[in-house]
């Protein structure tokens, strides 16, 4: 979690029980983060390449209308967001991230149980994910470690986060201060 008026925070999770649960309503990858720039352009490179070998090969019927523009954009959006989804700026390297990642596709356009919250920023969507009612039990995700971000006071928020782990029974949870500087 990151903001404004929150100390910023990475939960690792176990993952033995997580990923075999069937997630309502929403199928996920867990995909590394790209922090590599060359690596980067390239992904954007083929995006392109692929909309553009499209575009070429359906000119007849892309350009016949302005009605038949739309899909082809909709298409090129929804391929450059999957293809770009795990790139993060090469700054964060050391956080070395993996994320959930529930490809955009046409298909997952209209999402049922998209929650809003309010942010310094405005309003940012976000899913509710839940498992299924048999699968209830056995989804508990077990808090292996917390790695706090930049912040003022960090030995303060970790010993307080100790606390606040112990009390909800995760007092086996590592609690780790990152090595990213404070931007203030």
């Amino acid at each position: 979690m990151y903001g404004r008026d929150t100390v910023p925070a990475s939960i690792k999770f176990s993952t033995r029980n997580f990923l075999f649960v069937d997630w309502q309503s929403y199928s996920f990858e867990v995909v590394p983060m790209v922090y590599d720039t060359a690596l980067q352009n390239k992904i954007v490179s083929e995006a392109i390449s692929v909309g553009l070998e499209y575009a070429a090969q359906y000119e007849r019927i892309i350009s016949k209308d302005v009605d038949s523009i739309q899909p082809y954009v909709e298409i090129l959006a929804s391929i450059c967001v999957d293809w770009c989804i795990s790139m993060k700026h090469p700054q964060f390297e050391v956080e070395k991230e993996w994320r959930l990642a529930m490809r955009w596709g046409l298909e997952h356009r209209v999402l049922t149980g998209r929650a809003f919250r309010a942010s310094p920023t405005g309003i940012v969507p976000y899913l509710r994910m839940r498992p299924k009612a048999d699968e209830l039990i056995d989804a508990t995700l077990a808090i292996s470690s917390v790695t706090i971000g930049p912040c003022n006071h960090p030995e303060i928020q970790r010993r307080t986060l100790r606390e606040f782990l112990f009390q909800h029974g995760h007092a086996d949870a590592e609690v780790n201060i990152s090595n990213l500087p404070l931007r203030v």
